[in-house]
């Protein structure tokens, strides 16, 4: 008889709401784990609304929603295990709460935990309190807005890769593989791939082309489409960028600058997370998309002017 996996989603954000509301309609079990009590609360009492791409409201009744800081506690109370986590929470929220948290996780012998950060430098953080060979990073270009905090509106498709690695345990690889096909049959076209590294570098181009200058505009990811101005000004930063990646062996070409003008066509209407933090008032990735590219620019004593001005910008903010 096959047992189904538990899939574990730490965090109640856009992306980590979409995950749960679609891969529960295809049939997974899911629990989500909140960073607020009150929205765990909510997630359980109301249940999860998600509209789909073509507007649609769903209602998913029945969600198991459980606060973060309670987690360990509560599986070993259950007499539980983590067999697979998603990671959906953004870099500034990987701080010393978060990992005291996740370090009570009873992780299983051959659990696994895919992590869906932006930027780099996160999974250095996580190693302290979790088994490296059990961290898998993702990427992906799905798009959604959490509404409320039972409420997300799917707001763009995209594609989802999971790292595969050489000289992993075979446990973990099948963990991952049946995600692999959890999430496609949850409708996330998903892969897996050996070159996790350059999916992440480019996501880090366009997240630090897009993100800083929407919030810095105020505009949605389309409009800096809709001015001759705004184009040059995100090719002058392609260029800057495409300089640092090259002496780090990482050569961009025209087809890397295309694919970042079809993201903001295709993510047209969506604001970026650095502009929503930046409306709300909260500390922004910068430091892990930008500050990331410096810090490949100063290994290589290269001069990169627009880099710094708009990393001090969004702090400044």
């Amino acid at each position: 008889m096959n047992i189904i996996m538990t899939i574990d989603i730490i965090g109640g954000g856009s992306i980590g709401l979409l995950l749960a509301a679609a891969l529960r309609q295809s049939g997974a079990a899911v629990r989500v784990w909140t960073r607020t009590h009150e929205q765990a609360r909510a997630l359980s009492k109301e249940g999860l609304v998600v509209r789909d791409l073509n507007q649609h409201a769903i209602h998913l009744e029945q969600i198991e929603a459980y606060p973060l800081d309670q987690a360990g506690e509560l599986l070993r109370e259950q007499k539980a295990e983590v067999t697979c986590a998603l990671l959906v929470v953004k870099q500034t929220h990987i701080n010393h709460e978060l990992l005291g948290s996740l370090s009570k996780l009873p992780l299983s012998e051959d659990g696994i935990m895919v992590c869906y950060q932006n930027g780099v430098g996160h999974i250095e953080k996580l190693t302290e309190v979790l088994p490296q060979d059990a961290l898998f990073r993702a990427v992906t270009t799905e798009a959604a807005k959490r509404l409320s905090g039972h409420e997300v509106k799917h707001t763009g498709s995209g594609t989802t890769y999971l790292e595969e690695r050489e000289a992993v345990d075979p446990k973990r690889r099948n963990q991952l593989v049946k995600l692999d096909k959890q999430l496609n049959d949850a409708g996330f076209p998903t892969f897996l791939s050996k070159h996790i590294h350059e999916m992440i570098t480019r996501k880090l181009l366009v997240n630090a082309v897009i993100n800083p200058l929407t919030a810095l505009l105020r505009l949605p990811n389309g409009q800096l489409l809709k001015k001759e101005q705004r184009v040059e000004l995100m090719r002058t930063i392609f260029e800057e960028i495409r300089d640092v990646y090259s002496r780090e062996g990482i050569h961009l070409t025209e087809e890397d600058w295309a694919y970042m003008l079809n993201v903001c066509q295709n993510t047209a209407d969506n604001t970026s997370s650095m502009l929503a933090d930046v409306l709300a008032h909260r500390p922004t990735e910068i430091e892990a998309i930008t500050g990331a590219i410096l810090q490949m620019a100063d290994r290589h004593g290269i001069q990169v002017p627009l880099q710094r001005m708009l990393y001090q910008l969004i702090q400044a903010l």
